[in-house]
């Protein structure tokens, strides 16, 4: 019985790509940025807080965010954090397949070579100082899908106004622990370490 001959000449399909590999995903990431900031710049311009707000303690949680060193210095603020972030941003998503592990690691292995430049155990993990350049340009990735948080706040301010819900938070020490923060940046990490464990699985 004859037997089928594999061709050598027959080329592996290709891999499947990633969404962190998509030309237009810097792109996406800097217009959900950017639409975070109008939309916080447009909360506190549309409704300042005072003395028609509803709810008080939101009065007074978006009046400690009010922009009482003039409007100029805070765009000007938002430009420069939103650059910073930018541009560590597109260094890390250019130069990311540098630090990444050989394929076939584990995900505790690919985040701890990732950070740290060699693979150990998340207790080992606690104890060393991870690499100040690639966290640096995480962080700038991480701050970049903060537009929703910044939607966040810009709802602030009419909700304040009207009396409508909101995901509310805690003093401590004199500094407002902000519910909507947790609620969004838990999310966030989870989703880029999954965009960079994707990559790196879709990585040839």
């Amino acid at each position: 019985m004859h037997t089928a001959k594999e061709n050598p000449t027959q080329s592996a399909p290709p891999r499947r790509a990633s969404l962190m590999g998509h030309p237009a995903f810097f792109k996406v990431l800097l217009l959900i940025l950017l639409l975070g900031h109008l939309a916080d710049l447009a909360g506190a311009w549309l409704w300042p807080t005072g003395s028609a707000a509803r709810d008080p303690q939101l009065s007074l949680v978006a009046s400690r965010r009010a922009y009482d060193s003039g409007w100029s210095t805070i765009i000007i603020g938002k430009a420069i954090v939103s650059l910073l972030c930018g541009l560590g941003a597109r260094q890390f998503l250019l130069l990311r397949h540098r630090w990444y592990p050989a394929r076939g690691g584990s995900f505790r292995e690919f985040i701890t070579s990732l950070f740290f430049g060699t693979p150990m155990s998340w207790l080992e993990s606690l104890f060393r100082v991870p690499k100040l350049g690639v966290s640096f340009m995480a962080i700038c990735l991480l701050g970049c899908w903060s537009g929703p948080y910044f939607l966040y706040l810009g709802y602030q301010y009419p909700a304040a106004r009207y009396g409508w819900p909101w995901l509310g938070g805690a003093w401590w020490r004199g500094w407002w622990i902000d519910y909507g923060l947790l609620a969004w940046i838990l999310p966030a990490l989870g989703w880029v370490l999954y965009l960079l464990w994707d990559d790196y699985r879709s990585n040839p």
